[in-house]
């Protein structure tokens, strides 16, 4: 599914193994820049980088990239069902709206069609 943002052609598709390396790296900065480091005295970081490696094969992930260039990432979402776990977009993309594609674009199911409750 293409989109329109600004002057900027961007691909909404399903993940293909050659994004894992980029998901795991922005999900976990991202995870640990927003959550507490510790909860009770114990270690955040490491339970949850856990989690997020386990998160990343059987749940659904939806990419947006470059139409031009599809390694080119400009943010990504991760669902299971119709529950976001996380979204990601590029600072450069923020506010234009991208993360509601990603999240529509996920739950169609990566069809692009409207989801059906």
């Amino acid at each position: 599914m293409l989109i329109v943002l600004g002057d900027v052609a961007v691909r909404l598709r399903a993940f293909e193994e050659g994004d894992r390396n980029y998901i795991l790296a922005t999900w976990k900065r991202s995870a640990a820049e927003a959550l507490p480091h510790s909860i009770k005295g114990q270690p955040v970081t490491p339970m949850l980088f856990r989690h997020i490696d386990e998160l990343v094969g059987p749940t659904r992930i939806v990419v947006a990239c470059s139409a031009a260039l599809e390694s080119a990432i400009f943010g990504w979402a991760c669902v299971d069902d119709e529950t976001p776990w996380w979204v990601y977009v590029a600072h450069e993309f923020r506010g234009h709206k991208l993360a509601s594609h990603l999240i529509g674009f996920a739950a169609s199911k990566g069809t692009g069609k409207e989801h059906a409750a």
